[in-house]
């Protein structure tokens, strides 16, 4: 929420941080290779291979993998949609698109037991073994941080100054591309988005893009400049129009990263109107209820199997079939039923997991009066069930907010999310 690093990313940088690899972290910090292939590095590179790594990965445009992709659509693409989602929950673990799908699609390959991947699932992950000392020789004039909370800040500030240059770039380079200005050194304009950026031709479009949201609504720009992520800037200048930008800018105000990401997500190829809307009534009932510095965060639930296309693989949809037919998470009963209605997902708002080792939290304890009854419960996964709640670092609390249910949640700094929850019928 604070750096807005999606947790995959995160893992990844810790991996590349905690490695051996001195030399490529120092090429990496010196810009000498971009920083995404230094984190792949780690899963590729020996410790007496970082200079010819070095050599290869400084010579040249890094290989593009090329994967051929059909459009299903109808029955086919909602098969794969079902299939995606359930194999997620089984994962069990952060985990990128492709990775699910590489999961799904070995799973079927291999013809696992679906008591095995259900096993799997429910089993906890292995305690990693102690790392010896960081070496912090790639980094000499930094140093190591002195604590936890110097490094926070450090990395916000870094962030504040990336964020701001990157508005900059995006603005020239848009210029670079509508007035041809390219033609003046390099044979076409890919070749200069390698040379000069360092990133490929959909990736500088993609920039450029961004460079023509911020000269259409310098307001984003403001909003960047104040700690709006690039990438949500960017999909808000997507998603919104003239008559709706400032609105989703207000929206981004009250509402966490994450939160942000899903409320974008819903609106798709639909209007925005119905969204904002929605999150319009919702701060205005958490100002009433709680005060004006608390987020908010609405309801999402699974969108409805529609007949939009799906591209990928074409062995994806007999391998989405299999799972469908032979992987089946046991009904719940009792209290445990909270799982199922949360669809294995963890409630936190900031948090988000799905796996089948999420758990279920009373907001009222029994010990306290409270009851099995669902509405006394929320999932949670393992470390926002015990890390957080159980062990003082957060607070869930049911409310009844303007007629509707409501749970807000208190972090130890003091922030406060109000999520609302689904209207349901179980009882």
């Amino acid at each position: 929420e604070r750096v807005d690093w999606s947790e995959s990313w995160r893992r990844s940088l810790v991996a590349l941080v905690e490695s051996p690899l001195d030399l490529v972290k120092q090429a990496a910090c010196e810009g000498l290779v971009p920083l995404r292939l230094a984190v792949r590095a780690t899963r590729t590179v020996a410790l007496a291979d970082q200079a010819e790594w070095l050599a290869e990965a400084t010579l040249g445009p890094e290989p593009q993998e090329v994967r051929a992709l059909e459009s299903f659509d109808g029955s086919d693409g909602d098969t794969i949609r079902r299939g995606r989602r359930l194999a997620r929950i089984c994962l069990g673990r952060a985990a990128t698109a492709r990775e699910v799908d590489h999961y799904l699609v070995a799973c079927w390959r291999d013809r696992v037991p679906a008591e095995e991947i259900l096993a799997a699932g429910r089993e906890a992950p292995p305690v990693p073994e102690p790392l010896p000392a960081l070496s912090w020789a790639w980094c000499a004039a930094a140093g190591e941080p002195a604590s936890i909370a110097e490094a926070l800040l450090d990395v916000e500030q870094l962030q504040a100054v990336l964020r701001g240059r990157t508005a900059v770039i995006a603005k020239a380079w848009m210029l670079v591309g509508h007035e041809a200005l390219w033609t003046e050194g390099f044979r076409n304009e890919e070749e200069c988005a390698r040379e000069v950026l360092g990133l490929s031709l959909r990736q500088a479009q993609r920039l450029a893009r961004l460079g023509w949201t911020l000269d259409w609504y310098p307001e984003v720009e403001a909003a960047i400049r104040r700690g709006l992520p690039v990438r949500q800037a960017d999909r808000i200048g997507r998603v919104g129009g003239p008559s709706t930008v400032r609105d989703w800018l207000a929206v981004a105000e009250r509402v966490g990263r994450r939160e942000l990401d899903r409320a974008l997500d819903d609106v798709g190829d639909g209007p925005s109107r119905p969204i904002l809307d929605a999150y319009s009534e919702a701060i205005r009932l958490a100002t009433s209820a709680v005060g004006p510095e608390a987020r908010v965060a609405l309801p999402h639930p699974d969108p409805p199997l529609a007949p939009l296309p799906v591209r990928a693989p074409a062995e994806l949809l007999p391998a989405a079939r299999w799972w469908l037919e032979t992987v089946r998470i046991p009904a719940k009963s009792g209290f445990a039923r909270v799982k199922e209605r949360d669809r294995h997902r963890c409630q936190n708002p900031e948090c988000g997991r799905q796996s089948l080792r999420i758990e279920a939290h009373h907001l009222v304890m029994r010990s306290e009066g409270g009851s099995d009854e669902l509405d006394n419960g929320v999932a949670a996964c393992r470390v926002c069930h015990l890390r957080g709640l159980h062990g003082g670092r957060l607070t869930a609390r049911a409310m009844d907010v303007g007629g509707r249910g409501a749970i807000l949640w208190t972090w130890a700094d003091g922030r406060q999310v109000l999520a609302f929850r689904e209207v349901s019928t179980e009882h």
